[in-house]
Order: C-alpha cells, then sequence, then structure tokens
C-alpha cells in the first residue's frame, strides 16, 4: 500500500488543488525551476492544522462524536477536540503551544482535564504543563512517530526548584534517576508526590483505558516507591507498575510522561486499531467491529446513493476491500457518487486492483470520477499504471471544471510523479513543448522527480517561453533518455543522488544516512526521491513529503540512527 503522504498529495489534485506551494509553505522563494516555489529555511514552518477529514457515519450513528482511525502511527483522527484553553489547572509549554498540537479525541481530552484538576486539588495551586497532543485531523508530527490517532499525549512532569517549591518547567526536562534535571545544573527537581497523584487519576479515569505511561526506569522506580511509602492499594501499584515503562534506551522518556489511550468503543467500530501490550481487564470491543462491517455491507445495497458510497468508504476501514465484492461491483453504480467513492476506496488497495480501475477508465465519463481514477493509479502504482500514464498522456483529456475546460493531463502528470514510473518519460519530455505552461511545469517536475535529474537553464512554467526555446529543451531531455535506455528507474535515481553530492555505497543504514540528509535537500526533487527511497527500506511512511525541507531532514536523520534493525534494501 502506498504511503499516506502519496493520498494525501494525490487527494489535493483531486480537489484541484494550485500547483502552487500550500499556505503552510508560503514564503521568499529560494527555488523555483518549474514555478513551484521552495521556501527559504528562515521562512519554512510546520503546518499549525491539518485539514479534518469527511467521515462516513452510518445512520445509527451520532454525527457529532469524535473518532481515532487506524493506528497511533500510521492513523488519524475525525473531529478532534481541542484541548480547552485557557485552563483553571493546566496549560501548555510556550514552544509546544506554537505548534498548535492540542487536538485528541474527547476521551483523550477530557482524561488530560481531569488528570489535571484531580492534582490541582490534592496539591492546590498545581498546573500540568502539557507537550504535543496531535493536530487537528491527526497524521504526523515531525517531533514523533505516534500522535497520529488522536489517542497519545506528552506531559510535562511537576517539578519544583531545590527548596522544594512548585514552579512552572520552562521546558521538556530531562531529569535522572534521582529526580534532578539534566539542564540548569540539576536546578529542577522531579516532584514525586504530584507526579504520583498524575498517574493514579490517568489510571482511573472513568473516560478511558490507559494503555502505557511511557517514562523512564529511573523515574518509575521513584513514583512506585512513593506510591507504597504512602500506602496505595497493591492492585493500583500493581496497575501502575504494568502502564509505567521505558519504551527503549534510545528514547527512554525521562523528559516528559507519554500518554497513550485503547480504542474506545466508537474508535473500533469505526477502524481503529490497537497495538502492542493488552493488559488484564481491558474491554477491546471485539463485537464492535464485526457488528458495523455487517451493517456496512447491507448499507450497501441501499437505495440511496449517499448510503451507499458512505458504505463503501466504511468498508475500507473495517475490512480488506479487495475481499468485499460489493466495492468492485461499485465501480459500475448507477450514481457518479458511488462510483468515486469504490474508486477513492480501491487506490488504499493494492496492485490488483489497477486492472479493475483501468478497464473502468476506458467507460468512465464523469469527470471527478476520472480524474479520481488517475489519482487511484498513482496511489497504486507498477507497470500496468506506468503503462496506462504512457497512453493517456498522448492526447488531451479535456472535461469541464466549473466554468472552465481543464486538459485532465496536469493530473496524469502528478500521478507519474506518484507513481515514480518511468514508462511515461518520454511523453512527459514531449509535454515540455506543450503551449499550456501548467500543463509544462507539471510534466517537468514530474520528469525530474522520475529521472533524479533537470534541466535547470528554464522556468518551465513561464508563459514568455518561445516555442523555438521549449523545442530545444524538449530534445535535450528526449537525448537525455535516450543515452539511458539500457539503465532502470533506480540507476536514474542513483546517478542523480550523486551528482548532486550524495553517492550511494549499497550498504542499505549507510545509505540510508546519506538518504536522510538528502530528504533536506533545496531540490525538490532530491528531497522526493530521497523520502520515498527510505520509505521503501525502512517500511516507515510518515508524511515528511508535506513537511518543510529541515523537519524532513531531522526527522529521517533521528528516526536511522534510532532505528538500525529496521533499514534494509529498497
Amino acid at each position: 500500500m502506498r504511503s499516506a503522504a502519496v493520498l494525501l498529495l494525490a487527494s489535493l489534485v483531486l480537489l484541484g488543488a494550485s500547483p502552487a506551494p500550500p499556505d503552510r509553505l508560503r514564503g521568499e522563494v529560494a527555488w523555483d525551476v518549474f514555478g513551484f516555489g521552495a521556501v527559504r529555511p528562515e521562512a519554512a514552518s510546520f503546518a499549525k492544522r491539518s485539514e479534518p477529514r469527511a467521515f462516513p457515519f452510518l445512520p445509527d450513528e451520532p454525527s457529532a462524536q469524535s473518532v481515532s482511525i487506524g493506528t497511533v502511527t500510521d492513523g488519524y483522527v475525525v473531529q478532534a477536540v481541542p484541548l480547552p484553553l485557557p485552563g483553571r489547572s493546566y496549560s501548555v509549554l510556550p514552544r509546544q503551544l506554537e505548534r498548535h498540537l492540542l487536538y485528541g479525541t474527547r476521551e483523550l481530552i477530557d482524561a488530560l482535564v481531569d488528570a489535571a484538576e484531580f492534582v490541582e486539588t490534592a496539591h492546590p495551586g498545581s498546573i500540568l504543563w502539557l507537550g504535543n497532543i496531535g493536530r487537528h485531523g491527526g497524521g504526523d508530527i515531525p517531533w514523533s512517530v505516534s500522535h497520529n490517532a488522536g489517542r497519545d499525549a506528552d506531559l510535562a512532569f511537576y517539578v519544583t526548584d531545590p527548596s522544594g517549591r512548585p514552579v512552572a518547567p520552562p521546558d521538556l526536562l530531562h531529569h535522572g534517576s534521582d529526580g534532578r534535571s539534566r539542564e540548569y545544573g540539576g536546578y529542577y527537581r522531579f516532584d514525586v508526590p504530584r507526579n504520583w497523584s498524575l498517574v493514579k487519576a490517568l489510571i482511573l479515569s472513568p473516560h478511558v483505558q490507559m494503555q502505557h505511561l511511557f517514562i523512564s526506569n529511573g523515574l518509575r522506580a521513584l513514583l512506585l516507591d512513593h506510591a507504597r511509602a504512602i500506602g496505595e492499594p497493591p492492585s493500583l501499584v500493581a496497575h501502575a507498575a504494568r502502564l509505567l515503562r521505558q519504551p527503549g534506551a534510545e528514547i527512554p522518556h525521562d523528559d516528559h510522561l507519554h500518554v497513550r489511550i485503547y480504542c474506545s468503543r466508537a474508535d473500533v467500530g469505526a477502524g481503529c486499531e490497537n497495538s502492542g501490550r493488552v493488559h488484564p481487564g481491558v474491554d477491546l470491543h471485539g463485537s464492535v467491529r464485526a457488528g458495523r462491517l455487517r451493517l456496512a455491507r447491507s448499507m450497501a445495497e441501499s437505495g440511496r446513493a449517499s448510503t451507499r458510497a458512505a458504505a463503501i468508504r466504511r468498508l475500507a476501514m473495517l475490512s480488506d476491500v479487495m475481499r468485499e465484492p460489493v466495492v468492485r461491483q461499485a465501480l459500475a453504480d448507477s450514481s457518479p457518487e458511488v462510483r468515486l467513492a469504490a474508486v477513492e476506496t480501491l487506490a488504499q488497495s493494492g496492485p490488483e486492483a489497477v486492472a479493475w480501475l483501468v478497464e473502468r477508465w476506458d467507460v468512465e465519463g464523469h469527470p471527478l470520477v476520472q480524474e479520481a481514477l488517475i489519482v487511484a493509479l498513482g496511489a497504486l502504482g507498477g507497470p500496468d499504471a506506468g503503462r496506462f500514464f504512457e497512453r493517456v498522456l498522448a492526447e488531451p483529456i479535456d472535461v469541464e471544471r466549473g466554468a472552465r475546460r481543464v486538459d485532465l493531463r496536469v493530473v496524469v502528470t502528478d500521478a507519474v510523479r506518484h507513481a515514480e514510473r518511468a514508462e511515461p518519460a518520454y511523453r512527459l519530455a514531449a509535454l515540455l513543448a506543450a503551449p499550456d505552461p501548467e500543463l509544462r511545469g507539471r510534466a517537468a517536475r514530474a520528469l525530474a522527480t522520475i529521472t533524479n535529474h533537470t534541466d535547470v537553464a528554464l522556468a518551465w512554467r513561464d508563459p514568455s517561453l518561445e516555442p523555438p526555446v521549449l523545442e530545444a529543451a524538449r530534445d535535450r531531455w528526449i537525448a537525455w533518455i535516450d543515452a539511458r535506455l539500457d539503465s532502470d528507474r533506480d540507476a536514474w535515481v542513483n546517478e542523480g543522488f550523486a551528482r548532486v553530492g550524495y553517492p550511494l555505497s549499497g550498504s542499505p543504514r549507510t545509505d540510508a544516512a546519506t538518504l536522510a540528509l538528502a530528504a533536506g535537500d533545496e531540490r525538490p526533487w532530491v528531497r522526493e526521491n530521497a523520502q520515498r527511497r527510505l520509505m521503501r527500506m525502512t517500511g516507515n511512511t510518515p508524511a515528511s513529503l508535506t513537511w518543510s525541507r529541515q523537519d524532513a531532514r531531522t526527522y529521517w536523520t533521528r528516526w536511522v540512527r534510532r532505528n538500525p534493525g529496521r533499514i534494509g534494501a529498497p
């Protein structure tokens, strides 16, 4: 399955997104080969919020509830709830506040607010300082490999000064096993009584079932020793001992408490996935998923098109859609809305769906469904998709979009880039002499990505370029491809990396470190190819293609250093 990042970018094409950089990346342009601006480091920043997603609620479900979808590393959240600010007993650390990562499921937010109030009641005047929770629509964040699905939160430790007076931490502070901060010469001290009260409140929360409370081994020992010393019930201490754990030597969590909750009943029915430990007494709501699946199958036969479409989308969250005959049948539904749902659902499946989608293209007449077919084939990729793109790039595909006509080849060029297929290379080169500046620009970007090379002499979207200049540039590109017909695309990409200072050795771990640096290169085609290669080598598919290049480089460099055992050949 393609990464969530690919599907996200592809969905922007489907919605008719402009090729200009999105608002979160607007700034001072430093590189503009295609007319697609890249941003100087000082202008780049992480998205303050992610776009909320629609969710296919079934008729018997409350449509206002928050829902966690997928896993904490690959999922997202629908109708996330923001942490209410200002709070009487809690606040957000300044650096984390700027990131606007204040969203989680209703259950998580309620548990955090109640826990802060519990501590303040037991220790008047206490303020719980929070770090990252999650984005408005969920998904990856550069500072963590989880926090995707609205079920994770980072909490700063309660601290005191050396005399024992409660003080506010200036940021997340690392603490040794003696509780002293490693920063500021040990001035800040881990406040054992208040931090135990926080842990106790989270464990006893009526809103959630707690799965993990990540913390370093040394601080865990301080908390459990304190709980025993003050006479807490043995069952509570034993439960705390199960929840409190250090996740690894590389990320000991000696600077914050990482909270993770299990999927709620509503979450499970929507496709939420628990992974990892299951503690005694936890209700995983095992029958809920099967019940929702049965209902979705029955609703797929509804007489109302909108209900059929919602059912098809819901099946994709609950089942392997390749085993659901109703999904393929929906490709020929009388309603474009249902066909669109089927195509977008199959885009998240597997390579077997490519033949179905190509077959549908030859009879599909609705422009939005045609766009969705192109995007889906770009997400799925593979040789058959590459040959399909080579075929459809040969002639204009004119459709009505609102009050204007659009050549859908602008969508095909983006899909080719996502699919990483070399078959359409000559067709893309031919489009470099097309009269439409936007089509030229998108073709140039796709060609640069699939070859990891570009002709930097032209800004391809410049409307003032004369045909002889464009034809000469096109011919140079065709000559470049002709000279490499005996090599495959991987060789093209490797040649491109070496040309700009990122030579690969063939050693997966060494190459992963090199590619992590390339993930922050100023050239968009270089950093895109570096990140896609890393995703294939690691099986890790964050949304780093949508981040600033600095965030992408930082994330991948850290990930490669922390996970050497998960790096393989691409």
